[in-house]
Formats: C-alpha cells, structure tokens, sequence
C-alpha cells in the first residue's frame, strides 16, 4: 500500500474526531494523505434559497474548524491534508467523493447505538452498501489506535480469507490474526479456507490463531464475545457483493465499542 489515500467523513461530533484520529495513526503508517470531507445536506428548496444557506455563518465556521484540523495534522503529525466540502444527499455524496479523490479507505465516527443512535447501524449501513471502498467505523468510545490483536468474521459465502488490507495492517502493526469461521471445523470449504490462511500467514510470518463457531445460534454475538476475551482492538467483516444485513449493523456498531473495517471483496478465491 503505497501512498495511500485516507478520506474522513467528519460533522466535527466526538466520534469524527476520534475517527479522525484513527485516520492520522494509520496515516503515520503507511504515509498517507489525508482528505476532511463535509457535507451540508441542504434541503429542496429553490437555489436562491441554497445559495443564502451556503454562504451562511455556520457554514463558514464550520469550514474553519475543519481547515484548523486540517492545519494540525500537518503540523503536528508531517502528514499531507486537505479537506473538502459539498453540498446535498449524504449518501449519495459520500459515494462520489470516495471515487472521485480515488480513495483507498475511508473512516467515519458513529455514536454506537445508545438512546437515539438506535438507528445508527442502518445509517452506517447505508453509507457502506453504497461503496465498494473499505470503510472503517470508529465509535465515540473506541479506545486509542493501539491495534495488538485483530478477529476476522468469517461467514459461509466468504471465498477468500484474506485481503491487502489485513495483511498490510498487521504487518504494520505487528498484530496478531484471530481468524473466527462462523462454521465448525469439517467440510471441504471449510478445510480450503484454512489451507489458504495457513500458507498466507506462514508467508508472511504473521501470528495467528483460527477459531471456530460451533453449534451456536446466535453466532454473531459469539463472535463479538470473544474478540472481547482475546482484547481485540480492530474487528474485520466483509460483504460479497450482498448488502450488509442486520447481523453485520449489529458487528459495526457492537456494545464493546471495537472499530470495524468492512471490506468489499469479489468473492474470488
């Protein structure tokens, strides 16, 4: 990963700036760029009216809060940012941005799911299915970025274990792997996947350890129980080209308050 490009969602809440924080660690890493995206969403009405409300004062005060942030990371941190702003649909602008700047991850704050955040798991959902980019979700409670142990979501439709990404992140991080299968330890897929895992981490010489779900049905919250026992610091969950479904909603934005990248991936082995 050279150089990458990290794009931040941020309404300059408590969860964008710890997401944003998350972003300048990972940033320090792998030497990348950094992007401060906002967006006012503007109602539908006539464009004189836009025009008023975007010229407004707390428009511009926002601007300059963003534009000090910005001021920081490269003062402070010797990272490359800049930010941006639009004007419109939140999801649909998020999705262009993402391509447009040819992101490479993108990192966005949520509140979890405390009192009137219950809806949040669908927004966060709605936000990923409308990208392939990875999208890293940090909650307003997730500890510092200090990624020592790692669990993937290993579901039945998943065709190939790993990805660029993960690797890159533990290598960085020198993190070990906790490779979790929502199925037990028999059947042909099941054996290929692991072949795949083992050969890949023997690669690398990354640690790992692959750990299976058995005979549980709610297998979700198995999952989410024991990344907590192992202190997991960072949880990866990938969609198929399937939308996210409310299982995964409950892994994003899960009451252990651990950040999660979801991953978009092809399916090919």
């Amino acid at each position: 990963m050279e150089n990458p490009r990290f794009l931040i969602a941020t309404d300059l809440s408590d969860a964008a700036s710890k997401a944003t924080d998350y972003a300048i660690e990972f940033g320090k890493r792998f030497n990348a760029s950094l992007l401060l995206l906002h967006i006012f969403e503007v109602a539908n009405v006539d464009a004189n009216s836009n025009k008023l409300m975007s010229a407004n004062f707390l428009n511009r005060e926002i601007k300059k809060q963003i534009q000090g942030t910005v001021n920081d990371i490269e003062s402070k941190h010797g990272l490359q940012a800049n930010y941006m702003s639009k004007e419109g649909d939140l999801f649909v602008l998020l999705g262009e941005a993402a391509s447009e700047t040819h992101s490479d991850i993108m990192f966005i704050g949520t509140h979890g799911i405390r009192g009137v955040q219950h809806i949040i798991g669908s927004f966060i959902a709605k936000v990923i299915n409308g990208s392939a980019l990875p999208i890293l979700v940090v909650q307003k409670e997730s500890k510092p970025c200090a990624l020592k142990s790692i669990a993937i979501w290993i579901d039945h439709s998943q065709q190939n274990p790993i990805e660029g990404w993960i690797i890159a992140i533990a290598k960085s991080f020198q993190t070990h792997i906790h490779f979790v299968f929502s199925e037990d330890a028999v059947g042909p897929g099941v054996n290929a996947h692991v072949d795949i895992i083992n050969q890949s981490m023997q690669q690398h010489q990354l640690p790992y350890t692959v750990y299976h779900i058995n005979e549980i049905a709610d297998k979700h919250t198995h999952f989410l129980n024991y990344a907590s026992s192992i202190d997991a610091s960072l949880l990866v969950c990938c969609r198929h080209g399937h939308l996210v479904n409310k299982p995964i909603e409950e892994i994003i934005t899960n009451k252990h308050h651990i950040p999660v990248l979801c991953l978009y991936v092809d399916g090919k082995a």
